[in-house]
């Protein structure tokens, strides 16, 4: 998609996992305890509290990924599962201390983040856009004798004027077109070609 609020949820959610293993306790959170251990965290019991805000802070990060992925996909129950989750783990670290609110809250950003990934997947808008090539060559044809000959186009210029080499005739751009490709060419010239505005304005 080259969506950049995708990394805000992702990064939100991965890391609020890890914070929470960092963060648990074996009294309160003894599942994710036994797996931060298992996994090494265990030297940042020590920073418990600090561990605690950063698992917040990273929530409230993937919110701001689910919030924005709303807007671009507008799809209602990631955003709700993203903000039932966030609400879970705050309520957890700032009122009730009660394991399912973490668990639950965790899980639920895994489940939003596994539902932005999807809507983002299935949405043409965050699909890379294919540029069209610019072809370059244009066959030139006279309208004066008819006589036709290949021409490369340039890019960082418009050209008004083309001498024909049949009947030296000065072709000049017709009213309307910006360049003689565009009134003579097989090919318009590559600005167009790109839908842009051609350099003449």
């Amino acid at each position: 998609m080259s969506e950049k609020f995708s990394y805000f949820y992702k990064a939100g959610t991965i890391g609020g996992i890890f914070a929470a293993l960092a963060a648990a306790t074996p009294c309160c959170l003894p599942l994710l305890a036994t797996v931060g251990a298992s996994l090494g965290f265990g030297f940042l019991m020590p920073y418990q509290a600090v561990s605690e805000w950063v698992l917040q802070g990273f929530a409230l990060l993937a919110l701001l990924g689910g919030v924005m992925a709303f807007c671009r996909h507008k799809q209602l129950i990631p955003l709700l599962v993203m903000v039932g989750s966030v609400v879970a783990i705050l309520f957890y670290y700032q009122m009730v201390r009660q394991a399912g609110l973490v668990y639950g809250g965790l899980a639920g950003l895994l489940v939003a983040s596994v539902l932005n990934h999807r809507a983002a997947k299935r949405c043409k808008a965050c699909e890379p856009s294919q540029a069209k090539a610019v072809i370059l060559e244009s066959v030139i044809t006279c309208p004066h004798c008819g006589t036709a000959k290949k021409e490369l186009m340039p890019t960082d210029s418009c050209l008004f004027f083309y001498e024909c080499s049949g009947c030296q005739q000065l072709l000049r751009t017709n009213a309307g077109h910006c360049c003689v490709f565009c009134s003579f060419g097989s090919v318009p010239c590559p600005p167009i070609q790109q839908q842009s505005s051609c350099c003449c304005g």
